[in-house]
């Protein structure tokens, strides 16, 4: 099929192409203003070998358009292209040296050189409709061998410093605050080598600020494994595919901007190795796909195969509004190791405890109630037990719920344990003895702790 993404018809579209006739080897289908080859039945069994994707392209009116073809002396096809009106919007020229309006953070970009070679995406298109390339093409994006467009680690690091603009820019992409480290390090850094339709998202009043756009060719970008950009680097902005509009373009044009040579891209197929073009010398080479190395950031200070497993925002009466983290890094039992860590708003490091010999450490399923402790999930190797922290001036009240090092946390105050709300008010209570028994079958020893304003009794 042929395929074009036009802004007056509401999206892809699709133009059938050639039909089998039967009793035929094959078969050519002649449609004015597509020249399509004759095609040959498939071989069971047979596939292309190294399919190369390839750039799809459809012109349109703003009107129906009935194509009858004669295919054989009864058998005929009919192809309409049906298009509607769509509201006219106002699509940003954003150039190379251009951040734009609401960046979420500041650049992330590295200087790679000037781009002095782009792709060409060929062929006449209508006023409304934009080219559609697939974004494994070999040769859509560039770069160099030597050094990446973008610093990824610096992008991890100035979202983590902002949990509000983190957490709006996470929702845009459809995925938790928590994972943006994971994401971005599976991402890609490249040069856009065409003028390039987005959505731009910004930041501002809270929340994310969407826009359609073109990015200028020379723009540095990260991709997701399909190909589709996902991130503009000189301003932190989070990318999702282009709405189907009627472009009326925004602001400066730079000198090679040429309505009818914009592309949107969109998902390839999954790929481990990008083909990429050297900005400088216009030679091709293999570039793997989310080849960042993104260092651990400092603040976390976790070993190789650190994972967060959760945070907790809340406000503390010396350090104001804060978040802890929960991380487990090493391997399994009884040698993983565990850590929490409170910063505050500014990024500081204001209270952590880590551990050895542990399985999990990760926030309760509702991690406060109405009191404002925390209750954070432990397990030393058979059963959960429950740490509850009550924040106090220069600190926290433990209520000796800490577990020791070492994997000793079968003793703790609250080990074979949940945090529960048995009562229904909002107010946790702490179920110990969930699998107290010694020789199965046998009833559970439950004992209940409850808050009395000083300590759970």
């Amino acid at each position: 099929m042929g395929s074009g993404f036009c802004s007056t018809c509401g999206g892809p579209l699709n133009i059938p192409g050639p039909t089998k006739v039967s009793g035929t080897g094959k078969v050519t289908v002649a449609l004015p203003g597509l020249n399509l080859p004759p095609v040959a039945p498939a071989t069971p069994g047979s596939h292309p070998k190294n399919p190369r994707p390839r750039r799809k392209r459809v012109a349109v009116t703003a009107t129906i358009i009935g194509l009858v073809v004669a295919l054989a002396a009864s058998t005929f096809a009919v192809v309409t292209l049906i298009t509607r009106d769509e509201a006219t919007a106002e699509v940003y020229l954003e150039a190379v040296a251009k951040r734009g309006s609401d960046p979420f953070t500041p650049s992330v970009t590295n200087d790679t050189g000037e781009l002095t070679n782009s792709y060409e995406a060929t062929g006449s298109t209508g006023d409304n409709v934009v080219l559609t390339v697939t974004g494994d093409e070999p040769g859509l994006y560039g770069g160099t061998r030597d050094e990446q467009s973008c610093d990824p680690t610096k992008l991890v690091e100035f979202l983590e410093a902002q949990p509000s603009k983190a957490a709006a820019w996470a929702d845009v992409l459809g995925i938790k605050r928590v994972m943006i480290a994971d994401y971005i390090k599976n991402l890609t850094p490249v040069v856009l080598r065409a003028d390039t339709r987005v959505t731009n998202h910004g930041y501002a009043n809270g929340k994310s600020t969407p826009r359609q756009a073109v990015l200028q060719a020379g723009s540095a970008v990260l991709v997701d494994t399909t190909g589709v950009p996902r991130v503009r680097c000189s301003c932190g902005n989070p990318l999702t595919e282009p709405e189907p509009v009627a472009p009326a373009y925004t602001g400066n044009r730079w000198p090679t901007f040429n309505e009818q040579r914009v592309v949107a891209i969109t998902s390839g197929q999954n790929t481990e190795t990008f083909i990429l073009t050297d900005i400088t010398t216009g030679d091709e080479y293999d570039q793997p796909t989310g080849d960042v190395t993104i260092p651990t950031v400092e603040l976390i200070d976790c070993s190789v195969g650190c994972t967060i497993t959760g945070e907790i925002n809340f406000k503390h009466p010396t350090w104001g509004l804060s978040t802890l983290v929960t991380m487990k890094s090493g391997g399994d039992f009884p040698f993983g190791r565990i850590r929490m860590v409170v910063v505050d708003e500014n990024q500081q490091v204001q209270w952590s405890r880590d551990w050895t010999g542990y399985e999990l450490l990760a926030p309760a399923p509702v991690p406060t109630d109405i009191t404002g402790h925390l209750f954070v999930n432990f397990n030393p190797g058979r059963y959960n037990g429950v740490i509850i922290l009550d924040p106090v001036p220069g600190g926290f009240r433990d209520f000796e719920s800490l577990p020791t090092d070492g994997g000793n946390g079968y003793n703790t105050r609250f080990y074979d344990a949940e945090a529960t709300d048995l009562d229904a008010d909002g107010q946790y209570e702490i179920d110990v003895g969930l699998h107290d028994c010694n020789t199965p079958p046998c009833t559970p020893m439950h004992t209940i702790f409850r808050w009395n304003g000083r300590d759970y009794v």
